[in-house]
This record gives C-alpha cells, sequence and structure tokens, in this order.
C-alpha cells in the first residue's frame, strides 16, 4: 500500500464518521421516546385484551351489577334491563334466573312490553307471563299458559275474570279441591240467562252436593235437571249436557245403594 492510498483511506473515514458533539440533545429524547411506544404499544394491546375477556366473563358481574343497579335506582330502566341481561348470560349457571327476572321487570317498567315478556319466559316465571297476556287481552294465550304450567289458582281467577263461572268452579273442584268454592261459583252460574248454562251448573252443584254428604240437595238439583231435560227435545242436541247427567245419575245412584 503506498502513501497516497493510505491518505485517501483516512479522508474517507473521517467524512463518514458523524460528529457527535453536534447531534442536537433533544433528538436522543424523541428517540428515546418512540423505543418506548414501540416497546409499550404491544403490552397496551395485551392488557386491553384482557380486560375485555375478564368484563365479558364471571370476574366482570361486580361491575355490571353495580351498572345495572344504579341504572334501576335511576329510572333508567332500559338501560338497566341491558346490564341485567349481561348479568344473566354471565352468572346464569351460578345465579339461576335472578338476573333474567330483573331483566324481565325492567324491561316492564320501561315500558317494553314484548321484552319483558320474553325475558319472563327466559326466567320461567310463568305468572308474570300470563299476567301480561291478560293485560294485553289475550286472555286464551294466557289460559293456555297457566293450564300447561299447572297454575290453577291462576286459571280459575281468569275465568273468574271472565265471568267463566262453571270453568272457574270445575278447576276449584277437580284441581284445587275446593268443593264450597266451587259450589259458589256453580250457583253463580246457576243464575245465567242461558238454559243450558243453568242446566250445566244444577248437575256440577248436583255432583258437589253429593261429595258434601248432602244426598237432599245433590237429587234436589238432579232432579230439577231431569224435568227440563225430559219436557224437551230439543236437549237432544246437547250431548255433553246429556252425558253429564248420565254421569252424575250413576254417581248419585251408587250412592243410593250404598246407604
Amino acid at each position: 500500500m503506498n502513501w497516497n492510498t493510505l491518505l485517501f483511506a483516512q479522508v474517507t473515514a473521517a467524512s463518514a464518521s458523524p460528529d457527535l458533539s453536534k447531534v442536537n440533545p433533544g433528538n436522543y429524547s424523541t428517540l428515546i421516546n418512540y423505543s418506548m411506544i414501540f416497546m409499550l404499544f404491544p403490552a397496551f394491546i395485551m392488557a386491553a385484551i384482557i380486560g375485555y375477556i375478564a368484563l365479558n366473563s364471571p370476574m366482570g358481574a361486580p361491575v355490571f351489577r353495580w351498572l345495572a343497579d344504579s341504572a334501576f335506582k335511576k329510572k333508567n330502566y332500559l338501560r338497566a334491563a341491558e346490564r341485567y341481561a349481561k348479568l344473566h348470560e354471565l352468572q346464569v349457571l351460578m345465579e339461576g334466573n335472578v338476573y333474567a327476572r330483573k331483566a324481565a321487570l325492567s324491561m316492564e317498567l320501561g315500558g317494553n312490553l314484548r321484552e319483558a315478556l320474553r325475558w319472563y319466559e327466559k326466567a320461567d316465571d310463568w305468572v308474570k307471563v300470563g299476567q301480561l297476556l291478560l293485560e294485553s287481552g289475550k286472555r286464551e294465550q294466557a289460559i293456555e299458559i297457566f293450564k300447561l304450567h299447572d297454575l290453577p289458582a291462576r286459571l280459575a281467577h281468569c275465568y273468574e275474570q271472565s265471568d267463566d263461572f262453571l270453568k272457574a268452579g270445575e278447576v276449584y273442584e277437580f284441581q284445587l279441591n275446593n268443593l264450597r268454592k266451587a259450589e259458589q261459583h256453580y250457583k253463580r252460574a246457576a243464575n245465567s240467562n242461558d238454559r243450558e248454562t243453568f242446566l250445566h251448573a244444577k248437575l256440577r252443584l248436583a255432583r258437589v252436593y253429593h261429595q258434601l254428604e248432602r244426598p237432599e240437595d245433590a237429587q234436589s238439583a238432579y232432579a230439577e235437571v231431569s224435568r227440563e231435560i225430559e219436557s224437551s227435545v230439543q236437549y237432544q242436541e246437547f250431548p255433553d249436557l246429556l252425558a253429564l247427567q248420565g254421569e252424575v245419575r250413576s254417581l248419585l245412584h251408587q250412592g243410593t245403594k250404598q246407604d
């Protein structure tokens, strides 16, 4: 290597090396800040993901409970309903239908009766389902609910509200085993101006009197019906009435033989 080549190499190296004394100290701070951001950004993302997962798991239930209760106290019922619905999803395995009922009540108070009905069904609160159906004018649907879920007291009340005293009496007689209440309702049905209803009520009264061990009253009620049925051929067109008459006749005949 000659001297010219060595000199050229030294000059080139000197020009390529930065003069650190001339670098602005503020640039170091900027570089450090950017470095910290790039280092911490993945940690922030991971923390956010973990927080979201925790909030939407049973661990987040206390937060949603506080938010729901706060909204309910402020009478912000629809917002409370949304949060109780979320709580139901988180806690259904541990607390059953507690929050489904609260969501339903919040929906009802908030005026959203359709969603309230859906949430009462989810909560298995069939009494409230039937009640809301009645309030909405859907009597037949309410009756089916009370029948399907074995709620005879509600069923009887439903019949009473619609003045269907024959059916109310049957519920008291056969499902609630309350013969006194059955008697009261059959007597009210016997006040009907409709002769078929009157005769059905009298036959049912005869059956109740037989169970109450009042044979004279039972025979009297049955005899009154029999006289009217025999006096007109029109009753031959009422097979249900004739079948009930036969049932009561047989029942009273058995009672007479036992005596």
